[in-house]
């Protein structure tokens, strides 16, 4: 790679805020020579000069990485002029460490960080799917999180960016691909600051268990099975069993339910009652 041209790939890894995480002082001053990992999941492996793979270098940073807590790619192969080129323009940032030297890692660099303050009073869209119809929209499906200040936090094949701003016509929807490890990693701390889709569809099952209270003599325990019974559960503590995949899947199929049935009953628990009766 001419000079030009690796100063050209130096400069586009380092945009944007990301973060060369071997120049800083979390990982060892010799690495450098042989790869770099980038705070965007990016690793780059040096080549020899002869061969596509420098296996003394893929060995050496496969090593590092075993301890390393941060998510990356598969290598990337460059040249030890684009190694160097990395690391010479990292040293205008703050977060760069010289050898013997201690820097400090901006806070907003590192996954948790950037998960923390994506979730810091912000609302995800997507804990269960926004879109009961195509399932294709369940994060389980597709690899995203959507939020209600309008970052769409997902993986470069997200292929839905355009169907989710039709679905929220309001939202200034702002995409940021990330890792993919780090999406689940974001609906995992969710748990944590809102409902789950198993709170979510939980919650649906007590309301419908109340709706059949309302028709029936039924006591609230009695409702509480029947509910589960009627909804394809044998008793209502299977329904506590679920999980997230499935409450997703469930919370779609009685918003599905609840369109069909709008024009004949006010609830889905009538229409469940009725056809049970």
């Amino acid at each position: 790679m001419a000079d030009d041209s690796a100063k050209d790939f130096a400069q586009l890894l380092l945009s944007e805020d990301n973060v060369c995480l071997t120049a800083t002082d979390e990982y060892p001053f010799a690495c450098r020579k042989d790869m770099a990992l980038f705070s965007d999941g990016r690793y780059f492996v040096r080549q020899s000069r002869f061969l596509d793979v420098d296996g003394g270098a893929f060995y050496r940073a496969e090593k590092i990485l075993k301890t390393s807590p941060y998510p990356h790619g598969k290598p990337e192969y460059v040249s030890g002029q684009c190694l160097e080129e990395i690391y010479k323009q990292a040293q205008e940032f703050s977060w760069y460490r010289a050898d013997g030297k201690k820097s400090v890692v901006e806070p907003d660099k590192t996954r948790e960080a950037f998960i923390a303050g994506l979730i810091k009073g912000n609302r995800c869209l997507s804990v269960v799917n926004p879109d009961a119809e195509d399932e294709m929209l369940s994060p389980d499906w597709s690899d995203y999180a959507l939020f209600a200040d309008g970052q769409l936090i997902c993986s470069d094949g997200f292929l839905y960016t355009d169907k989710l701003q039709r679905l929220f016509p309001d939202l200034n929807i702002r995409r940021r691909n990330v890792p993919l490890s780090w999406i689940f990693c974001v609906y995992e701390a969710l748990k944590t600051v809102q409902p789950t889709a198993r709170g979510i569809y939980i919650a649906l099952m007590k309301n419908k268990t109340r709706d059949l209270m309302r028709l029936s003599s039924l006591s609230f325990r009695e409702a509480l099975d029947l509910c589960a019974q009627i909804t394809g559960w044998k008793a209502w503590k299977r329904i506590l069993s679920i999980d997230e995949v499935q409450a997703r899947h469930n919370v779609s199929a009685e918003r599905i339910k609840q369109k069909i049935i709008a024009d004949k009953y006010e609830t889905v628990a009538a229409y469940d009652y009725a056809y049970y009766k």
